[in-house]
């Protein structure tokens, strides 16, 4: 029987880590949009998203409250699928023969 390698077992953590934070904004962002609705009459801008770039970063402005939840969980199932991935990874390592 093998072992996974350093490699799999980061990746499987990174994997965890990032779906759990994609959960809490998603909560956070659900909360946010109730709130969003009673001051959204008041206020002409709508959300706003940072898209790092090496040493530049870009900033998308006026974001409809609308997409913000199809981002994270479009993130979230590509991060899900990364996970299933790295988890058949490591369940061939183990496979492997020392």
């Amino acid at each position: 029987m093998g072992v996974i390698s350093k490699e799999t077992a980061d990746l499987i953590y990174k994997v965890h880590l990032e779906i759990g934070e994609m959960e809490q904004v998603l909560e956070e962002i659900e909360k946010s949009q109730a709130d969003y609705k009673e001051w959204a009459p008041r206020r002409r801008s709508g959300y706003q998203l940072g898209i790092p770039s090496g040493s530049q970063g870009h900033t998308m402005y006026d974001l409809s409250p609308a997409l913000l939840p199809l981002v994270v969980r479009s993130h979230m199932e590509n991060q899900q699928k990364a996970l299933a991935n790295a988890c058949e990874m490591a369940r061939l390592e183990l496979a492997e023969e020392m």
